[in-house]
């Protein structure tokens, strides 16, 4: 979303309270009052507010009819910009002249109107010499246009600006006068939930929505665990634990643990009172109750959390638990258990109420959008919550501001009352500061709702890492859960259904066979780097993208590889030991690109090759296990690959121009050039157009100038892991097109064993070609087709 004309846009979020109030902090916050909630329902105005005789109801009339006045246009124009929208809106606006804000401090006190515009004031005033001058307020209606058409429609919303100073805020308006229908602007939210909406929520999405029969997959592994003894639930009503035996109408809960000192004073499966619970728990167990539901299941008390291999069976299956869940409740209030559901009878609210305009219109801070308002929340940053919400069939959100229901379908809010929210009613053009209107993962939770029985479809490669990427953005009390918190979507991407060790083996790395290839190129997303402390023992393999504490990043494989998605450089398949095996396909350019054959027998001669599966299908997933035990302490997963490797020198090189920064520069092996001397060597800015090699952040240091002068052997090797080759048309009919490649190379660290190695960086080499600089690099860096063995 472009920035809007006026900087300064934002939301009125709280409206600015009278001075007999308690003070509270102020809070430096974007789109955010610094005072709480103004209190007075009706209005009263200062004399001098008064005395100007404001008319505020042409705020309420529906748009002026527009026609388009560029020149040649006819009025059969059918763009709506946003200036057309501005000039609409200023045909209903109320013009304060002669605002002081000088004055109006003085009587703020006893008038609303002065103490909104002055709160106004405060959040757009750039220069504190406007204090001093008589401005022109001006409250307009927000307009905006509907779909692709050149209908306008009313957003039921005010915006507030004063001339000459840059800046609008924008408000809710509610109609004061009954004649208005109770169907336009928003209904006020008050200190308690009125829990009939939630059960009326429910009961329109059963009857109206045409939503997907649940699986009878996920009947059937809902039932291994029940089997097991090992779902278990709350009673409502009692505050027992008992253990199922068959699928019950439940609802799940979704909320933050807490810190860890918070955690320890909660025993698992412990019978206790309702009121006894954690108030968070607490507070679901009653809305529960109230809604109709007699079973709650909440994973810090439903699940052994002293029991490893009950934990290490139940991780698969979290996701499953969700998605059979009638409802899942959200509590998106505070960071812990301990802060309860704002809004439930046992934890009230902070209550709207509105500040009057005369006897027709009033104002209430904006409701933000779902997306919005879920930015806002602890949980929607916390790593287990986002399979939590993705899989979840319909959520009761349960936010500070007020409670959303989400179902595959629609949306309600408790500002809407029992209509549903209608998404995309409005094309916003001008923007609004934290206002966003989507979630990715709110899109992934629909398209997965809509078709719950086929997820892999859904899943596919682009919608899997760009879930990946929102996941790995998210934090992590337990940096070791990195594939568990992850593990729904993972096995949800699945073509093919696992056995439970095959399962677990998966699990220890994160990549379905079918995406293998393309999510080894994942790197660190440079510009969100977290912090992270190094563990002493690795709970994933290097080449994982669950080894980094980082966020993944894949933009550079959406604007290359995705063009041929079908189309792989290597096969990859499980080995017995549930080891990974990469084997170059036909398509494997990089004999090609350095001349170099692949030798016959370098594949069946390998020890190794005695484990693997006769006649594996593309598609393979894993082989049935004849086992049904849960092992505890599968090994980390190996990747076996026969590719090219070949040595060059590492060098540290600083940019001298453009983008200034740190880049390892690939030199050939012997050559005692400098990275300054192969940038004023090569054409153009191919240095420059080399990308970052996303070392891992616990290893940077050993790749410092002086940690690679100082070593016995003075390069580095490196392996090729996947690629593409296309032709650039070049200039002339008489010419031969070109093939250019993008390589992807991966630096690799050398370990004991031979032929073994760990993943350090990987980068992509763009648009090389035969004769090119990083070609010859290669064929001077001793290039050998290997079985390589990463860790």
């Amino acid at each position: 979303m472009g920035l809007p004309p006026y900087p300064y846009r934002s939301h009125g979020a709280e409206l600015p309270k009278s001075e007999n109030e308690v003070a509270k902090p102020q809070k430096r916050r974007l789109a955010r009052w610094l005072t709480p909630p103004f209190r007075d329902e009706l209005p009263s105005f200062c004399q001098l507010c008064d005395d100007r005789k404001l008319d505020f109801r042409p705020l309420m009339e529906e748009p002026p009819e527009f026609r388009c006045n560029f020149r040649n246009c006819n009025g059969n124009c059918d763009v709506v910009e946003d200036t057309d929208l501005t000039d609409l809106e200023m045909k209903n606006a109320v013009y304060i002249n002669d605002f002081s804000l000088q004055q109006a401090k003085v009587t703020k006190s006893e008038c609303s109107l002065c103490r909104l515009l002055v709160g106004c004031a405060n959040q757009t005033l750039q220069k504190d010499w406007l204090l001093y001058m008589s401005c022109v307020c001006i409250l307009r209606p927000r307009y905006d246009r509907l779909g692709d058409k050149t209908k306008i429609i009313h957003r039921h919303q005010v915006w507030v600006e004063f001339q000459p100073i840059e800046g609008e805020i924008v408000f809710d308006m509610i109609y004061v006068n009954k004649f208005r229908s109770a169907r336009k602007g928003r209904l006020v939210i008050p200190p308690t939930i009125n829990l009939k909406l939630p059960k009326d929520w429910l009961q329109q999405c059963d009857q109206k929505h045409s939503h997907p029969a649940v699986p009878g997959a996920l009947g059937s592994r809902m039932q291994a665990i029940i089997n097991r003894g090992l779902f278990r639930a709350i009673n409502t009503t009692t505050g027992s634990i008992e253990t199922m035996t068959s699928i019950p109408k439940f609802i799940a809960l979704s909320y933050v643990w807490g810190s860890a000192p918070e955690q320890s004073n909660y025993q698992s499966l412990e019978s206790r009172p309702i009121s006894a619970h954690a108030p968070t728990i607490r507070d679901a167990a009653i809305v529960a109750k109230s809604i109709g539901f007699k079973w709650l299941w909440v994973d810090r008390v439903c699940i052994d959390q002293t029991s490893r291999s009950e934990k290490a069976i139940l991780i698969p299956y979290m996701k499953d638990i969700f998605a059979a869940a009638q409802l899942t409740i959200v509590a998106g209030c505070g960071d812990g258990a301990q802060s309860g559901l704002l809004g439930s009878p046992e934890t009230p609210r902070e209550g709207e109420k509105p500040i009057g305009l005369g006897s027709s219109v009033a104002l209430l801070p904006v409701a933000l959008p779902f997306s919005s308002v879920m930015d806002q929340s602890v949980w929607s940053r916390r790593g287990w919550t986002f399979e939590e919400f993705v899989f979840s069939r319909r959520l009761l959100f349960i936010f500070p501001s007020e409670a959303f229901f989400v179902c595959g379908t629609h949306t309600f809010r408790e500002s809407a009352g029992r209509r549903p929210v209608i998404v995309n009613k409005g094309r916003v053009y001008r923007g609004i500061f934290g206002e966003r209107s989507r979630s990715n993962t709110a899109e992934l939770h629909r398209g997965i709702q809509r078709n719950p029985a086929k997820m892999s479809e859904v899943l596919e490669v682009e919608t899997f890492i760009g879930a990946l990427e929102e996941y790995t953005a998210r934090n992590l009390t337990v940096e070791e859960d990195r594939v568990a918190a992850f593990a729904g979507v993972v096995i949800a991407a699945l073509t093919n259904p696992m056995d439970e060790v095959s399962e677990r083996a998966l699990l220890r790395h994160g990549h379905p066979l079918r995406f293998f290839e393309i999510l080894l190129t994942w790197q660190h997303f440079i510009s969100e780097r977290k912090t992270s402390t190094m563990l002493s023992k690795p709970f994933a393999p290097s080449w994982s993208w669950a080894s980094s504490p980082m966020r993944a990043n894949f933009h550079r494989v959406r604007n290359r590889l995705l063009l041929e998605r079908d189309v792989f450089w290597f096969q990859y398949s499980f080995l017995r030991n549930h080891d990974v095996l990469g084997l170059p396909t036909e398509y494997n350019l990089t004999s090609h690109m350095i001349g170099l054959r692949l030798p016959d027998g370098l594949i069946m001669d390998q020890p190794w090759m005695k484990s693997v599966l006769d006649n594996l299908p593309p598609s393979h997933e894993a082989r049935p296990s004849t086992s049904s035990s849960i092992n505890d302490s599968l090994p980390l997963p190996k990747l076996h690959i026969i590719t090219v490797v070949f040595d060059a020198r590492f060098v540290h090189w600083t940019e001298p121009r453009r983008n200034p920064g740190e880049k390892h520069v690939l030199i050939p092996v012997g050559s005692t050039e400098t990275g300054d001397d192969v940038y004023y060597k090569l054409p153009g800015n191919s240095l420059l157009t080399m990308e970052e090699w996303s070392i891992h952040p616990e290893l940077q240091s050993r790749y410092s100038p002086d940690e690679i002068s100082s070593r016995p052997l003075p390069f580095e090797t490196f392996a090729i892991i996947t690629g593409r080759g296309y032709y650039m048309e070049r200039g002339g009919s008489q010419k031969p097109d070109e093939l250019y490649y993008d390589l992807y190379i991966m630096l690799l660290d050398r370990t004991a064993q031979d032929n073994t190695y760990t993943r350090v960086g990987m980068t992509r080499l763009d648009a090389v070609k035969e004769g090119s600089y990083f070609v010859e690099v290669i064929k001077k860096g001793t290039p050998r087709w290997r079985h390589i063995c990463i860790i």
